[in-house]
């Protein structure tokens, strides 16, 4: 989980695309040592393995908590999901983050109910559900 720190990430997709995401990355966005540290996790097929294993469980962890509070969301090929929280999203991530609870709101990506939730280890999952459930 070293990576997370290094906010490395990649994208598989057409040329045409990755050309098109090259026109909005910002410059010198990841280093070189970042780079080598991912190519390296990329290399070790137990770390993706538990790493896919972690993501899957984590978004089906927040699918069925959302089921459960009523909150509609989007389904995720990521490591994130996004989630109506009904409300003004920047109030919610306010509320939230007076709990150390670290999210995106939704209106930067014109989504102004949205939140951006990143999957994480299972007891960062549980904080975040118990903590929206407190500020909802």
């Amino acid at each position: 989980m070293v990576l997370l720190a290094l906010r490395v990430g990649y994208a598989i997709a057409s040329e045409d695309i990755i050309e098109k995401l090259n026109r909005v990355r910002p410059p010198f966005n990841v280093n070189h040592l970042a780079q080598i540290a991912a190519i390296f996790a990329l290399e070790d097929e137990e770390h993706v393995k538990k790493a896919k294993e972690l993501n899957k469980k984590s978004l089906e962890f927040f699918y069925k908590s959302f089921d459960e509070m009523g909150l509609p969301y989007i389904k995720s090929y990521g490591n994130f999901v996004m989630v109506d929280v009904k409300k003004d999203a920047v109030e919610v991530f306010k509320k939230l983050l007076l709990k150390g609870i670290i999210v995106r709101p939704g209106d930067i990506f014109g989504m102004p109910t949205y939140l951006r939730v990143t999957t994480g280890l299972e007891s960062d999952n549980m904080g975040f559900i118990m903590a929206l459930k407190e500020v909802l």
